[in-house]
């Protein structure tokens, strides 16, 4: 069967670009060695105290069990977003804390964000269920869904953070 003209003048094109095309690609910087590799992996955010942290953070919200926050551990991942449904990561995270607390960030939902009292009692349930003394960074998850920021939140994130329970405030 014959082609029609426009057909045929775009299948002429088709073949000229994939021919003649060369993907420009982006200049690859060299991590042959050990300290650039780090240099690109970790970072040191001031909201976390200049704490050298890897670039990715680990949830265990999905199902992740205690075996894959261990493995994500010893690959080098330091922050970890802790929620009520992660229950892997409380027994590898105790024990990283207890051991290196210096080198760990933990950031943290208020569980009932709605009421300054919900935010302090979710702190402290927080401290005590990871045997550490203060949170890297407590925020009001879900605002205006699963949390509010209202006067009686803020004073409480506020205090919090004057305590030094709290290292710093935030919101999602």
């Amino acid at each position: 069967p014959r082609r029609r003209g426009h057909e045929r003048e775009r299948a002429r094109f088709l073949v000229f670009w994939s021919r003649n095309w060369t993907p420009k690609l982006a200049p690859q910087r060299s991590l042959s060695n050990t300290s650039s590799m780090d240099e690109w992996l970790y970072r040191e955010p001031s909201a976390f105290g200049g704490k050298r942290l890897f670039r990715l953070g680990l949830s265990a919200d999905y199902g992740l069990d205690e075996a894959g926050v261990r493995a994500a551990m010893d690959r080098g991942v330091n922050w970890f977003l802790v929620t009520s449904s992660g229950k892997g990561l409380e027994k590898p995270l105790r024990e990283a804390l207890a051991q290196r607390r210096d080198d760990v960030a933990v950031v943290a939902f208020a569980n009932i964000g709605w009421f300054g009292w919900g935010v302090r009692r979710g702190a402290d349930r927080l401290l005590r269920r990871l045997d550490t003394d203060y949170i890297d960074v407590l925020m009001l998850g879900w605002l205006g869904v699963a949390s509010a920021w209202t006067p009686a939140t803020e004073r409480a994130l506020v205090e919090l953070r004057k305590s030094g329970k709290v290292r710093a405030i935030g919101v999602s």
